[in-house]
């Protein structure tokens, strides 16, 4: 099968976040080449024309698409989707339409809070709607568009202001908005797609470990990226659960199924949610192109549930091109 890899360009000197993906891509790459597909490389550039006559030429059965971001922009990835639909090619990972409810975190928790599925007050610079939630006592500045914590330190956590026309306006400029704090738990839940309801791989929970009580629990950027730092060290998956949490990982499981059909998420995809005190489970971002490293957290995820690396890989393919990708991936009965 002719497999055109899409990316965009990595600058040298690239900050960690943005380096990852050639590791994707590296990774990507030799799963498919093993299993028989003739794939080659292509840099999704902003000059839209330039990388629509390459695939034309190209010509490819399927595209892998790995693009996370334009001229340095996550905002602007949705336009390798638009792009790829445009010219009828089979594409993996969600479509357009996912990435226009999905992609702008306000946007995606306005959509989760009028489907019914809980998510944390907050404010949005640009809906005025928002402004007189009640985000409690303490707030998180998130970045509206970026993923992988780019942007989050402690110091993103804050005593909730009023929220004023000054604090508004510096949100707006920042492009950012700000989330209700949820203390407590949090969780990562990644989907397989490939049948009719996706596969829900095992729960992932993120245990802060022997934490600073200076610095609030959060996954910030240093925790994800910077292996010198505190919360790097600190910062440990688990997998195993206690009888106790049974009823709140069957939670999750459905909340997750249902943000992926609310969307219309397609191959595979990561929800994240934070668990109060009372046990609520509250939905914080849907995930639609979460890290395929080998040694990133859905990787792990499908190491726990049985399903081979390189298996997955190619399903995610197959669950776009059909019969034309090979041999189907093999997933455990039990779905994790």
């Amino acid at each position: 099968m002719r497999v055109v890899l899409l990316h965009e360009a990595v600058p040298e000197g690239a900050p960690p976040d943005a380096a990852d993906l050639l590791v994707q891509v590296q990774a990507v790459e030799e799963a498919l080449r093993r299993r028989g597909n003739h794939v080659q490389r292509l840099l999704f550039s902003a000059d839209l024309g330039r990388t629509r006559d390459r695939l034309l030429a190209l010509q490819p059965d399927c595209v892998f698409n790995l693009v996370e971001s334009v001229l340095g922009e996550e905002r602007l990835q949705l336009l390798a989707p638009a792009l790829l639909e445009s010219l009828g090619l089979p594409f993996t990972g969600s479509p357009y339409r996912a990435f226009l409810g999905a992609a702008h975190k306000p946007c995606s928790k306005r959509c989760l809070r009028d489907a019914g599925l809980p998510t944390p007050a907050w404010w949005d610079p640009d809906d005025a709607s928002t402004w007189q939630a009640d985000l409690g006592t303490r707030a998180i500045v998130k970045s509206a568009w970026d993923h992988g914590s780019v942007g989050l330190d402690a110091a993103s956590v804050i005593d909730v202001p009023a929220p004023n026309a000054r604090f508004l306006a510096s949100l707006s400029a920042l492009s950012h908005f700000a989330e209700a704090f949820v203390e407590g738990r949090e969780f990562n839940v990644s989907l397989l797609g490939g049948r009719a309801t996706p596969q829900v791989l095992p729960p992932a929970e993120v245990v802060f470990q022997d934490w600073p009580a200076s610095l609030p629990r959060i996954v910030d950027y240093g925790a994800k990226w910077n292996p010198d730092s505190v919360a790097y060290a600190r910062t440990l998956r688990r997998f195993d659960f206690p009888t106790a949490d049974a009823a709140l990982l069957a939670t999750l499981r459905r909340l997750s199924i249902a943000a992926w059909n609310l969307f219309g998420l397609r191959g595979y995809g990561r929800v994240d949610f934070r668990v109060d005190a009372h046990g609520q489970a509250w939905i914080l971002e849907v995930n639609l192109n979460p890290c395929l490293a080998p040694d990133a957290g859905f990787a792990a995820a499908l190491q726990r549930a049985g399903v081979a690396y390189e298996d997955a890989i190619v399903g995610i393919l197959h669950d776009t091109a059909g019969d034309q990708a090979g041999a189907s991936r093999t997933v455990p009965a039990s779905g994790g």
